[in-house]
């Protein structure tokens, strides 16, 4: 769907900053509504802004944490699989995950998404410029700037992990969040990777397990080891479903770049 100029500023109410709910790394985010009353995100593009995060909502209880990773995950079903046109997103990560009052979450942000006609256009792509956010790239973009469906589920792997884990991918002051993830796995002491207020509440240690065993699955470094979006959506909803184990995930430590987990 396109809107003109004049259509978009009514709707966001010539963007004031009443209506401003977030700013990301091209422009400051507006909340605006449509003639027919539907509720819209908009982006005001802008040379000069600085990548930046929305404003975020604590997320205290498992079941609302399950919900969002769920919710996410049909959300990228549909733009892969059943949108009219195939879209890979290609800048996925939380703050780019806006809720609505129900806390039901919507992928936003599509200034660098790659869009096809049909699913079968689409199976690798290669740029020179890569663009987007470093702690959620998939190696394959980042070594070779290819990239392609399972790109976006390497990065919504990162986000399952940070849901869970109540932390930032990439924090300066902590264990990289991936290395550190393979390392309670490894080590089975897979809930140490929970966020602590978790604890505090009620959750359920197998679907804890369940999906943290999912989000390693997604950040393989091989993309052919990653799961599928298919299977992606039928494994969160049936965590009681046994798995293949994760090999060692593709992750990259501050400072020193890449880690060498390549593959064939």
């Amino acid at each position: 769907m396109r809107f003109s100029l004049s259509a978009t500023e009514a709707a966001t109410n010539k963007s004031s900053q009443a209506n401003k709910i977030g700013k990301g790394g091209f422009g400051e985010v507006y909340k605006g509504i449509l003639p027919n009353g539907q509720e819209v995100a908009v982006k005001r593009l802008s040379k000069g802004s600085q990548q930046g995060s929305q404003q975020e909502q604590k997320m205290s209880s498992w079941f609302e944490r399950c919900k969002i990773i769920r919710g996410i995950a049909q959300g990228l079903s549909y733009l892969h699989e059943h949108s009219r046109f195939k879209i890979i997103h290609r800048d996925l990560k939380l703050s780019n995950i806006l809720f609505d009052n129900n806390m039901k979450p919507k992928i936003s942000d599509f200034g660098i998404a790659k869009m096809y006609a049909n699913a079968s256009d689409q199976n690798e792509e290669s740029t020179s410029k890569i663009v987007g956010t470093h702690d959620y790239m998939a190696p394959e973009y980042v070594i070779y700037g290819k990239f392609l469906e399972k790109s976006d589920i390497f990065s919504f792997g990162v986000i399952i992990l940070e849901i869970i884990s109540g932390r930032r991918n990439g924090s300066s002051n902590k264990p990289h969040l991936l290395s550190h993830a393979w390392k309670q796995w490894q080590n089975g002491t897979q809930l140490e990777i929970l966020d602590p207020c978790l604890m505090r509440g009620s959750y359920s240690e197998n679907e804890s397990i369940k999906c943290l065993q999912i989000g390693l699955l997604c950040v393989q470094a091989d993309p052919n080891d990653r799961l599928t979006m298919s299977n992606l959506v039928f494994y969160l909803s049936n965590l009681w479903i046994e798995l293949q184990n994760p090999r060692e995930p593709a992750f990259f430590t501050p400072g020193s770049g890449i880690r060498e987990v390549f593959y064939e």
